[in-house]
């Protein structure tokens, strides 16, 4: 790299770091003072405080740049220093004895270039790290999507179609569902991409589904993923910069409180969109998942997003910047005092006298064979430890081939020059050819040994290097007036490759079939997707002892479930089969008020004060055929949001409220709100409880009495 590069590389890291803190610490304190207007304002603030960053890093690395390209003293009168214990070449100033002392910042200066080299190494390090880490989020993305299934569902599939049309979307966009997932997730720009999980579609009312399907389209229409892969690049460059991830994580709770707004906004009904958030909530297993847009974030947040949905969205308008664009002006004199605070003290420091440099001798071109390898780094050394008596009493010696293995570290100015045929690494089990040469030294004069390796020597100073042992081996180098180390590292040969081995047999194809719960039917119509790795659509077949299956196509079957328990589906291929246990149940009832048919929405405070708990009710569809199937609630939890007050939550196990319960109830006043979450409940053929719909109301006054 060149050494230009690497000072102004060094100077800009250092610069960043109170460059990102002023602006970072700005940018908390505005958005905490713009706290009462929409979060797509504050979200808009903070984006646009970060490329003020950029661009004050961008431009501090072009001031260095250009002054360091143009300092004479990196160029052609720079001596080379070998008595460094150091694999690096160290750069003096050769200067006159007669000058002025160094003032103390100017040697400060000095003493922090000559040790940028390892700090741009480390963040080269950190960079190559983070880049990677990324490539991984992202493959795993992909990798995601390929093993998600297309939703075929053709009520779901109208829904979302009515969704993307109303949320004006026109681009293509593919909806997958996954039985992994947990939480929906939406990623992608040019072609998006939405993934469900499949429990969701099964246990969630079309409604509720339409509000969660909304809030994943508006985050492709807001183009939330390409402000994420912008994050993701300002957090592999500023690594090191704790601002940029407390800044990227708040960017992150505003996207997904403007998105609320959004959702809202474009006509969802508030109670119905929270109820579907605590929907996801109840699952208790948030996923993680860099890079993704998700309507389930960390808990933390999350109460403060179902306050603020319960409360209604912020009276702004969508275009924010445009409508408040005198905010945008006055964010813009913070940039110009951040980048022109800068500009005055690096020119200062740049403006220090230099010493006027005697021109010494020129460092000779090294040869370049096939085993050289010359590195180049840039470090400067306080210009009193060297004198030009100094230089012209030891001429520099002549520079033989030299290796990534030479490490001047003796007291003189002779060099090592050690060339292994496998550069720095010895294998065990063979004979590992080494030579040594010392510059002014002759062969015989040099003694080679070592602890670790056995040394056979043949002359002219070549070596056979035997290894036993893996890890590091070092060998020692000596000569009159002369020691030197060099550490090698031991690795076991490798296994030749058998070209007459045949190859392993393949194993059994992977079968992955989906329903909308796993393992699980319901009674009555029932869709199966299977898929065997390998194997066509058209080779698969379903049978059964206790159901029969009608082929879709395109690896589809319908059943239809006619009694709860244990079923047996076989699949079968031409050359496999398998037989998965499924269980059949009812269909999930629905939770309501018990004496009330109240699922929701608006309810008169009389109303909920006289109920005695949660009861569940069998669909409509069911309700004929199982007339004397009874579930029974197992326990629910009950929040309370009072007016302009803290949330209550308690548990209540059971369907019948308890005391607490009952107390919670008849405290409740006009415009509080109430959520049943959490419900589950057990029906027959059930091994264990299910989860239920959630229950939430707005509180209004008993309607008047006409008299």
């Amino acid at each position: 790299m060149n050494d230009a590069l690497i000072l102004s590389l060094g100077w800009t890291l250092l610069h960043s770091l109170w460059q990102i803190g002023l602006l970072g610490l700005c940018t908390l304190g505005l958005e905490r003072l713009l706290r009462t207007y929409s979060a797509q304002l504050r979200h808009q603030v903070i984006l646009f405080m970060l490329g003020g960053m950029v661009l004050a890093s961008a431009y501090t690395l072009f001031l260095e740049w250009r002054y360091f390209a143009e300092v004479p003293h990196l160029a052609p009168n720079l001596t080379t220093d070998f008595s460094s214990n150091s694999d690096t070449p160290v750069y003096t100033h050769s200067i006159d004895s007669s000058q002025t002392p160094v003032p103390f910042l100017q040697r400060c200066k000095w003493w922090i270039e000559s040790h940028l080299y390892w700090l741009v190494s480390i963040w080269v390090l950190g960079t190559a790290f983070f880049s990677l880490r990324f490539a991984w989020n992202y493959l795993a993305l992909t990798v995601l999507r390929r093993k998600s299934s297309s939703i075929v569902d053709p009520q779901v599939l109208q829904l979302m179609q009515q969704v993307k049309t109303s949320l004006g979307l026109r681009q293509k966009i593919r909806f997958y569902s996954s039985p992994t997932l947990s939480s929906p997730l939406t990623f992608g720009h040019f072609f998006p991409v939405v993934i469900l999980p499949a429990a969701l579609l099964c246990q969630t009312s079309p409604a509720l589904l339409e509000a969660l399907i909304r809030h994943e389209l508006i985050h492709i229409r807001r183009a939330d993923f390409l402000v994420n892969l912008l994050l993701a690049l300002l957090q592999i460059f500023f690594f090191y910069h704790p601002l940029i991830w407390v800044l990227s994580r708040r960017i992150q709770e505003l996207r997904e409180e403007a998105c609320d707004e959004a959702v809202l906004l474009s006509g969802c009904n508030k109670l119905a969109y929270a109820e579907a958030l605590l929907h996801l909530q109840r699952l208790h297993h948030h996923q993680n998942i860099p890079l993704v847009m998700q309507a389930q974030n960390h808990a933390s947040h999350f109460a403060t997003r179902v306050r603020q949905i319960l409360a209604g969205p912020t009276a702004t308008k969508p275009q924010l910047f445009t409508q408040h664009w005198s905010s945008a002006v006055l964010l813009m004199p913070l940039l110009l005092i951040a980048l022109g605070l800068f500009a005055p003290v690096a020119q200062a420091e740049k403006k220090i006298p230099t010493p006027k440099v005697k021109p010494t001798f020129v460092l000779p071109e090294k040869p370049k064979t096939a085993a050289t390898k010359t590195t180049t780094k840039p470090l400067l050394k306080d210009p009193e430890t060297i004198s030009p008596a100094t230089v012209e009493e030891n001429p520099p010696p002549s520079i033989t081939t030299s290796t990534i293995d030479s490490l001047p570290q003796s007291s003189n100015d002779a060099v090592l020059s050690i060339a292994a045929d496998r550069m720095n690494v010895l294998y065990m089990g063979v004979d590992n050819p080494i030579s040594v040469a010392i510059s002014g030294v002759s062969a015989d004069q040099v003694k080679v040994s070592s602890r670790d390796v056995r040394l056979i020597e043949t002359g002219k100073g070549k070596f056979i290097a035997k290894a036993a042992k893996p890890g590091k081996a070092t060998i020692l180098v000596e000569a009159p007036n002369y020691r030197q180390e060099v550490e090698f590292r031991v690795k076991p040969m490798p296994d030749p490759i058998d070209l007459d081995t045949p190859p392993a047999k393949p194993s059994q194809p992977e079968l992955k079939i989906v329903t909308l719960r796993d393992k699980t039917l319901f009674l009555g119509e029932n869709t199966i997707s299977v898929a065997v790795s390998g194997v066509l659509a058209e080779q698969i077949k379903l049978s059964s002892a206790n159901l029969f299956f009608e082929n879709l196509g395109k690896g589809q079957f319908k059943t239809y479930a006619k009694q709860t328990g244990k079923v047996v589906i076989r699949v079968t291929t031409p050359d496999y089969y398998w037989d998965v246990e499924f269980l059949a149940i009812l269909p999930d009832p629905v939770a309501t008020l018990s004496g009330v048919d109240y699922i929701g929405g608006s309810i008169p405070v009389s109303t909920i004060r006289s109920s005695k708990g949660i009861e569940p009710n069998l669909p409509p569809a069911y309700s004929n055929d199982y007339a004397n199937v009874k579930c029974e609630i197992l326990g629910f939890n009950c929040i309370l949001i009072p007016r302009e007050k803290d949330p209550i939550q308690l548990s209540n196990p059971g369907g019948a409220f308890l005391p607490k319960a009952l107390d919670l109830i008849q405290a409740i006043n006009v415009n509080d709100q109430i959520i049943f979450d959490n419900i589950r409940a057990k029906c027959p053929g059930d091994e264990k409880g299910r989860k239920l719909n959630n229950v939430a109301f707005k509180i209004v006054a008993d309607p008047e009495k006409k008299e």
